[in-house]
């Protein structure tokens, strides 16, 4: 694990953090802009003590006070429900990372709109039996509704019968039932997309988009 620490957290009377992230999973750099928005919001008056949560992009991260008193954080493991909570940021920066990169090789930066893993889906009951071909929908975002839903692509299975649906968090729905969506959650109300064994295919308001050439989806997949 590195770690990076803040410096200036101090100057106002305000522990400084450390950041664990496993440099194989994470960048040093968005690890380093993690720290500078710590910094930024200590200097105009935030306050973080040890047991409190916090969200970064769609996770949340909890506080804890490490031996040389500086506030640690512990993530979620991103693989059991429910979670557990590990120490470090790794998966939380890598997923932060991957979001904003996937929405940018489509659209422009503006329409990024990462939802909390607490925020609730809906997912059709078939999902896990799906057979990677995934359809994704985002619709208006209401309280505690992300306005996701993840459903299979069969045309005998009904989503309009609420006996074939189940309203979950989006943490569960990543982790236990549909994995493949989790790079996908940035992207804003009005999208669908298409999700199977080639390239994923993306419509905005029922207008088909293309993968901008040369960007990060274009060259990963």
């Amino acid at each position: 694990m590195n770690k990076i620490y803040t410096s200036h957290c101090k100057e106002f009377g305000h522990p400084e953090f450390c950041l664990q992230f496993d440099p194989d999973i994470a960048l040093a750099t968005d690890a380093e802009f993690v720290a500078s928005l710590l910094e930024s919001m200590v200097s105009k008056g935030s306050c973080f003590q040890d047991g409190q949560s916090m969200q970064l992009g769609w996770s949340y991260l909890m506080l804890s006070t490490q031996q040389d008193g500086s506030l640690g954080f512990k993530e979620a493991d991103f693989q059991t429900m429910p979670l557990v909570w590990n120490i470090g940021i790794s998966n939380t920066l890598r997923h932060l990372r991957l979001h904003k990169d996937i929405v940018e090789s489509v659209v422009p930066t503006e329409y990024l709109s990462i939802p909390s893993f607490r925020a609730e889906c809906i997912v059709c009951n078939e999902l896990k039996t799906a057979n990677g071909q995934i359809m994704m929908v985002r619709q208006e975002e209401k309280n505690l509704d992300s306005g996701w839903f993840f459903g299979c692509c069969e045309e005998g299975h009904d989503h309009n019968n609420v006996d074939n649906l189940e309203r979950i968090s989006l943490y569960e729905a990543v982790v236990m039932h549909a994995s493949a969506c989790l790079p996908y959650l940035g992207f804003p109300q009005g999208m669908t997309i298409l999700l199977g064994e080639g390239r994923p295919i993306f419509f905005y308001e029922d207008k088909e988009l293309a993968i901008l050439e040369g960007s990060y989806l274009d060259i990963a997949i």
